[in-house]
């Protein structure tokens, strides 16, 4: 067991970052409105998004699951994009500030896994699922809560779908690769 930092642990520890951040937004009581949850989800997919392209463009081993977490997370942020609006999405994800943190994520995120192992891969698959989690935990009640809007109970339907694949496609359901 190598007991050096992983070559991976910025991507990872980035990951865990917006796991954290989603969880603190949407766990409190009251919960938040629908469509603050959804925008908070909104920012959390299009992170996921960009480590699972990521992952897809230079992880070895190269495995499916990457791309198919990446389209399933762009459909995602995309169906948000559309339910919330603009104004409601610059709110939540932070605009610019995403873009330029999605910049430097795949900067950082090219350099890391050029350099990476089977071993550092574990770590952000493992920050994957913890994210596809806390994604699926806030959004799956979302979906048939009678109270919220059809739209709203629509995009969370299709949110927490996305999510339930990110987290079992990284390993969530204890399968494996």
């Amino acid at each position: 067991m190598n007991n050096e930092e992983p070559v991976c642990g910025q991507l990872a520890a980035r990951l865990h970052q917006e796991a954290d951040a989603f969880t603190r937004h949407t766990s409190t009581d009251p919960l938040p409105p629908a469509p603050v949850v959804l925008g908070h989800a909104c920012r959390a997919f299009t992170i996921a998004a960009a480590a699972a392209r990521l992952l897809d463009e230079h992880a070895i081993p190269h495995r499916d699951a990457y791309a198919v977490c990446a389209d399933d997370c762009g459909h995602a942020v995309l169906a948000l994009n559309e339910i919330l609006g603009p104004h409601l999405v610059r709110r939540y994800t932070g605009g610019t500030v995403l873009r330029a943190d999605i910049t430097a994520l795949r900067q950082k995120g090219e350099e890391e896994l050029d350099l990476s192992t089977i071993e550092d891969t574990d770590h952000i698959t493992a920050a994957m699922v913890t994210l596809g989690a806390a994604l699926t935990k806030a959004l799956t009640p979302m979906a048939t809560d009678e109270n919220l809007p059809p739209m709203m109970r629509e995009a969370a339907r299709m949110a927490a779908d996305a999510a339930d694949i990110l987290w079992s496609h990284f390993g969530g359901d204890s399968g494996g690769w």
